[in-house]
């Protein structure tokens, strides 16, 4: 459910034009997160200095591509995972792109996946480490991706920047020079731009496991919960009722009904996990009513899981799934948590169109525990930390997953 904020100022609009129409859309942007945005207060700015310290720039604003820009430096300030600016040019899917997919692992940017022709004619791998691209090394691009993408915690930014590589890289048949580390030997290469259509050729993607659910041995049972389906939800619990651990993978997005199916299982129906504040229309700048979740939508036709709950957590865990997993942590304390922090963005989306038709979203509710302590910018944090290594990645290996297993054996062990 998205609130809208549309300014029905048509005429106005139509009468100016040029530097004037971008100011009075940036004015209206400032205006609207000043009094409807529930998170200031734990920004890394100060909203109020924001527009006087940007007059300057603003005043260089000469195309619609200036006001893009401009937007989406203020919306980068939010520090909200929500928040982001419309471009049209994105809709475009007649681009060009790297031949291969970029990963962040242990602070560097790693080839995800390339295909096995293409690894030929670039000596590059999957594995291989890109020290510079385009004269940009991994600290240059992420300051200019901090510059125009808003993101509530590093977990948020590292998720988000794999978005911004994306268009980054992906809309010119160009030609991209790069400096590639290849096991201990760094190299040149000169990589030229693929179609999207030849990209997606190339690097069609095989799953390992297409299993959502399965018996990892008579005491562990495992849920994929990225990829279950509604109807999938009470015959993965029924196959794994007499596990004495379940294995949770949340390391993605689900959302929709499935997650109000999910927390049948889970016990507590009643115990609220979360509660919200709205903003107050009549008095701006308030948010108050608070509302307590407890998504009990659905009957409860199924049997409560008894044992204990694995949940494995990252940086693709936000606002939906973020929901799902604040309800594990409230209604099963005992629950323990694995890999790393998930990107503390939760609560409903809201909309506000600016002259120009420019869309930007945020979040227009204040989302909090219970017992009213903060969530938004903070996230799951795991019990037990482990992220993924450049050597696990090469070996297809789960570290987080084998972490998970060997918590369970050690538990069994003692």
């Amino acid at each position: 459910r998205k609130r809208v904020y549309i300014h029905n100022e048509n005429d106005l609009n139509k009468s100016i034009s040029g530097n004037n129409l971008y100011l009075l859309g940036i004015i209206k942007f400032w205006n609207v997160i000043e009094y409807f945005f529930p998170y200031k207060p734990i920004m890394d700015e100060d909203w109020s200095k924001t527009l006087k310290n940007s007059i300057s720039d603003i005043k260089q604003i000469e195309s619609n591509e200036d006001y893009l820009i401009m937007l989406k430096r203020l919306s980068s300030k939010l520090n909200d995972s929500h928040a982001s600016v419309e471009d049209k040019s994105r809709n475009n899917y007649n681009v060009f792109k790297l031949p291969f997919s970029i990963k962040v692992l242990e602070g560097q940017l790693v080839i995800q996946s390339i295909n096995d022709s293409l690894s030929n004619v670039y000596s590059i791998k999957t594995g291989d480490i890109i020290i510079e691209i385009d004269g940009k090394t991994y600290k240059d691009l992420w300051r200019e991706f901090s510059d125009q993408y808003s993101y509530s915690n590093n977990q948020g930014g590292l998720s988000d920047f794999k978005i911004f590589l994306w268009h980054k890289f992906n809309s010119n048949d160009s030609i991209v020079e790069a400096r590639i580390k290849s096991d201990s030997y760094v190299h040149a290469e000169i990589i030229k731009t693929i179609s999207l259509d030849d990209y997606r050729k190339y690097n069609k993607q095989t799953e390992v496991n297409s299993k959502n659910y399965y018996s990892v041995n008579d005491d562990i049972g495992y849920i994929d919960y990225t990829n279950i389906t509604y109807s999938k939800i009470g015959k993965a619990f029924r196959a794994n009722k007499n596990k004495e651990y379940l294995i949770i993978d949340f390391r993605g997005y689900n959302y929709g009904f499935s997650s109000i199916r999910f927390l049948n299982f889970l016990g507590n129906r009643k115990k609220p996990f979360a509660k919200y504040y709205q903003a107050n229309y009549h008095f701006p700048g308030n948010f108050d009513n608070p509302k307590e979740v407890r998504y009990r939508v659905l009957p409860k036709l199924e049997k409560t899981y008894r044992g204990k709950i694995i949940a494995l957590i990252n940086e693709e865990a936000v606002s939906a799934m973020e929901t799902l997993l604040m309800a594990i942590k409230v209604r099963r304390p005992d629950a323990v948590f694995i890999g790393s922090p998930t990107q503390g963005c939760n609560g409903e989306m809201s909309l506000m169109i600016l002259p120009g038709g420019q869309k930007v979203w945020f979040t227009g509710v204040e989302w909090l525990y219970p017992d009213g302590s903060q969530f938004q910018r903070i996230g799951i944090k795991p019990d037990i930390y482990v992220e993924p290594t450049i050597q696990c990645f090469i070996k297809n290996e789960d570290i987080v997953l084998n972490q998970a297993i060997e918590y369970v054996m050690r538990m069994n062990s003692n």
